[in-house]
C-alpha cells in the first residue's frame, strides 16, 4: 500500500527530543512516509527534529508555523533558518476559531495573508500546506462555509496542498473534497486520521484540535470499555474506506506513540524491507 504522511510533535524537554531521535523516529521512518510533519517551535526542538528527518532518512520534513503572534520579521527569520537547514516545507496553522481578521499579537489577520507573504517573498523555495476543515472541525473563521471560503483564498494565494484535521467518517471527508472541487480547488487534499486508544486522551485531543466527534462515536466510547480495540477497528476501517474512494495516503496524527506503529501495521502500512535493513 502506498504510504501515508505522519505528524509528530516536538517533546517539551531536550531529553524527550533526544529519546525521540534515538528510537521512535527511526521506527516511523521505516514506514516510508511521504513526509513527516513536525509540530512545535524551533525552541522546542522542532527544527532539530526536522533536520534529522531530512539528513538521516531522506524524508521530507514539514514544520508547523503558527499565525498567532507571527510578524513579517519573525516569519522571515524562521523561514531563513529552515532554508539554511535544508527544510523547504511548512504547514500553516491559523488562529483559534473566530479569530479571523484579528492579528492576535502579530501582523497577519488570516492564514491567506501569511500564504501571500511567504509565496511573495520565497516563491518556489518554500512549499506551503494549509489546514482543511471538514464538517465536525473548525478553522479560524469558526464555521464550515466560511472556513471553506478562507481555504479558497489560501489556495489562490499560493498554498500547494491541504492537510485536514481528523475525520472519523469517510463520507465526511468525501463531502469536503466534493465541496472543494465545486469551489474550483484542485490541489492535493489529505484526510487526517487520529488514533483512538484511551477515551480521556481522545477527548482531550479533540478539544485541543477543535474537533467534534460524531455522536455515534461518543456513544460508542461511553459504552465500550475496550476503547483501544474499538479505536483500532475504526482506524483500519477508515483506511480501507478511504482507499476505496481513492484516498490511500492519509495523514496520521501519531501522538509519538508506539501503539500507532502497531496500528499502522494492522492497517497495511508495514515497515519497508529496504528501510528496515538499512538502519
Amino acid at each position: 500500500m502506498s504510504c501515508c504522511s505522519l505528524e509528530i510533535f516536538a517533546p517539551r524537554s531536550s531529553a524527550g527530543v533526544d529519546e525521540l531521535l534515538r528510537s521512535r523516529l527511526a521506527e516511523f521512518a521505516k514506514r516510508g512516509p511521504k513526509f513527516i510533519s513536525v509540530s512545535g517551535t524551533v525552541a522546542s526542538g522542532a527544527l532539530r527534529i526536522a533536520e534529522d528527518i531530512r539528513a538521516k532518512y531522506c524524508i521530507r520534513p514539514q514544520l508547523h508555523v503558527q499565525r498567532a503572534g507571527s510578524t513579517t520579521a519573525s516569519i522571515t527569520a524562521l523561514l531563513d533558518a529552515l532554508l539554511g537547514a535544508g527544510v523547504h516545507d511548512v504547514l500553516l496553522l491559523g488562529g483559534e476559531p473566530g479569530t479571523l481578521n484579528k492579528p492576535a499579537g502579530g501582523e497577519f489577520g488570516s492564514t491567506a495573508e501569511m500564504v501571500s507573504f511567504i509565496k511573495g517573498r520565497y516563491g518556489e523555495q518554500i512549499k506551503v500546506a494549509v489546514c482543511g476543515f471538514p464538517r465536525g472541525t473548525l478553522g479560524e473563521a469558526g464555521e464550515y462555509a466560511a472556513d471553506l471560503a478562507e481555504l479558497s483564498k489560501q489556495v489562490a494565494a499560493g498554498a500547494e496542498s491541504v492537510v485536514c484535521l481528523p475525520v472519523f467518517e469517510a463520507h465526511a471527508f468525501a463531502a469536503f473534497v466534493s465541496d472543494l472541487a465545486k469551489a474550483g480547488l484542485g490541489c492535493p487534499v489529505l484526510p487526517g486520521l487520529l488514533p483512538l486508544r484511551e477515551a480521556s486522551e481522545f477527548h482531550r485531543m479533540c478539544r485541543a484540535l477543535h474537533v467534534t466527534p460524531p455522536a455515534w462515536l461518543v456513544d460508542q466510547l461511553s459504552e465500550n470499555q475496550a476503547a483501544a480495540a474499538f479505536g483500532d477497528s475504526l482506524f483500519c476501517s477508515l483506511v480501507s474506506e478511504l482507499k476505496q474512494m481513492g484516498h490511500s495516503s492519509p495523514h496520521v496524527y501519531t501522538l509519538n506513540a508506539a501503539s500507532t506503529l502497531s496500528l499502522m501495521d494492522s492497517a497495511g502500512y508495514k515497515p519497508l524491507a529496504h528501510r528496515a535493513a538499512s538502519r
